[in-house]
């Protein structure tokens, strides 16, 4: 049996937590950037036609673990994948100052953490 101080608990779980959404930062970094950089989220953008992200966000269902993607024009949702909320509800509650290429911070929204990676189609 192995005791230890509960400060090193409280600090070794504060440390796992940190590792876990590091991970999930990088993540959604990289999955932005790869539904960003596919031949149908730039048609979409180049021709308005949305239908075509939105197919690539469903393509993308299982990587995004979970979590939802907008297709924002103009601070415009012009397409939604699983949101939690409508955009104009949920928009004010996003680190969108955050620039593309950032390293992604958490945010809470409706009692859950999400991490917002972001990327420019």
């Amino acid at each position: 049996m192995i005791l230890t101080a509960g400060g090193d608990v409280q600090y070794h779980t504060s440390v796992v937590a940190s590792l876990m959404i590091d991970y999930a930062a990088d993540n959604a970094r990289v999955e932005a950037e790869r539904i960003a950089s596919t031949a149908e989220s730039k048609k979409s953008f180049e021709t308005g036609n949305f239908a075509l992200v939105l197919d690539e966000f469903r393509h993308s269902e299982v990587s995004l673990q979970g979590g939802f993607a907008f297709a924002v024009v103009d601070n415009r949702a012009e397409a939604s994948f699983h949101a939690p909320e409508a955009w104009p509800l949920l928009r004010d509650h996003l680190p969108l100052n955050q620039r593309a290429g950032d390293k992604p911070t958490a945010f809470e929204f409706l009692g859950k953490t999400y991490v917002m990676g972001r990327a420019k189609a």
